[in-house]
């Protein structure tokens, strides 16, 4: 039998692809009492402000789980994208080792890696497209996580994934993002993608999120750092002044590039 918290990773999981769960369904997965489900649903809900309890179960509320596919993102914002791009190539340097989060700006990363030079660099991505950008460089050391493929991305998730970064270090590593809150959050439309951006923080000594400005102020699923904890955030000029009063309240450096 799994640890109530297992228990309660698992029915955020289950949330985070259906926008609502059942009591008599989690008990009979779980093998255990519906009283059992119901208090670790209560607890759920004072947890995480995005989740409802409701008569017989819990629903997603508040918070956007529509997603587009990777190459519909990919195409929007695509000067913003690619500029952002341009300016994040200027923190990386000979000889370090890299963490190219999945993401549509991190793609645009990778291709302006193919018009440089370095003497040696490592990177390590979760992303098969930006693998695919990076594999035939030859001062390019590629390093891709195991982990399963996401539905509506080319993100590599899962315990596999987290296992190939354990013992890992990275100087730097450069993060996607699908929402900022008011309240200084970024988020990403699926709770084991954030759990993979939590990891790559964690084996990095710098954290530069990378997004073009029609993030700031929009909602999505699961959190994955809040402000105070990354270091630069690389954006458009689009970003409003309180979004960039709120970013350098939290001791962010704010990199704003113009095309």
């Amino acid at each position: 039998m799994i640890s109530p918290e297992e228990r309660k990773k698992k029915i955020l999981e289950m949330l985070s692809i259906e926008d609502k769960v059942e009591v008599n369904e989690l008990a009979e997965l779980f093998d255990t009492s519906r009283v059992t489900i119901r208090n670790d649903l209560r607890e759920l809900e004072k947890e995480k402000n995005w989740i409802k309890r409701t008569y017989g179960g819990a629903i997603v509320q508040g918070r956007s789980k529509v997603e587009m596919n990777f190459t519909q993102k990919e195409r929007r914002n695509i000067g913003e994208k690619q500029c952002i791009a341009k300016k994040a190539i200027e923190f990386i340097h000979s000889n370090e080792s890299i963490v190219l989060d999945s993401g549509t700006t991190t793609l645009q990363i990778a291709k302006e890696l193919k018009k440089l030079s370095f003497e040696r660099l490592t990177v390590v991505t979760n992303n098969l497209l930006i693998a695919t950008e990076l594999v035939d460089l030859p001062f390019v050391e590629l390093i891709v996580t195991g982990g399963v493929k996401r539905e509506n991305s080319y993100s590599l998730i899962g315990p596999l994934a987290e296992a190939t970064l354990n013992g890992i270090h990275a100087d730097k590593v450069f993060l996607g993002t699908a929402g900022f809150s008011n309240t200084g959050e970024f988020m990403t439309p699926s709770v084991l993608e954030a759990e993979a951006k939590r990891k790559m923080m964690a084996i990095s000594n710098e954290r530069i999120v990378v997004t073009d400005s029609t993030k700031f102020d929009k909602i999505s699923f699961a959190i994955f750092a809040k402000a105070d904890e990354i270091d630069y955030v690389i954006t458009d000029k689009g970003i409003n002044k309180d979004t960039q009063q709120l970013l350098e309240d939290n001791g962010v450096i704010n990199i704003i590039c113009d095309k």
